[in-house]
């Protein structure tokens, strides 16, 4: 028997930990899917608080790694049968070609919450990054994880 034990705290009302036991069938072999990922996605924004920002569009890289429970991979070969990480894509394009967003913390959670649109998903890790603020450096930016915590 498999199983995956997810410990998550809700910080925001201060919950204590929950644990989580999900499990497979003992007589079930086939492999299961944890995460998928978006890495480096670079696409030009609407983003900052400082007035040369509001300008213009600047370059940011975006990160994104869904965990998933119990999520078989597919038998038929099936894009139904999985997560579409092209929809994911284009959630997160239109989400970035909205309306201006002044902080990084502020796209990522909206990202987050694109990602936890799904219903086998139970955390996200979103990373956003600005490429040309700080001449002296590649990248700024944060780092959110967000969990729907399942009574």
């Amino acid at each position: 028997m498999v199983a995956h034990i997810y410990l998550g705290k809700n910080i925001a009302t201060k919950n204590k930990q929950k644990v989580y036991i999900l499990k497979t069938d003992e007589n079930d072999t086939s492999s299961l899917i944890t995460s998928i990922f978006v890495r480096n996605l670079i696409l030009n924004a609407k983003i900052g608080v400082h007035s040369h920002e509001k300008r213009r569009k600047q370059p940011v890289r975006i990160n994104v790694k869904i965990f998933m429970e119990n999520f078989s991979v597919p038998k038929r070969d099936n894009i139904d049968e999985t997560m579409d990480y092209e929809k994911i894509v284009d959630g997160i394009r239109e989400i970035v070609k909205s309306d201006h967003i002044n902080l990084v913390e502020s796209l990522a959670e909206k990202i987050a919450e694109l990602c936890l649109s799904h219903p086998k998903t139970y955390s996200a890790k979103v990373m956003v990054e600005k490429l040309q603020i700080i001449p002296e450096a590649e990248s700024v930016g944060i780092e959110i994880e967000k969990n729907v915590l399942k009574e």
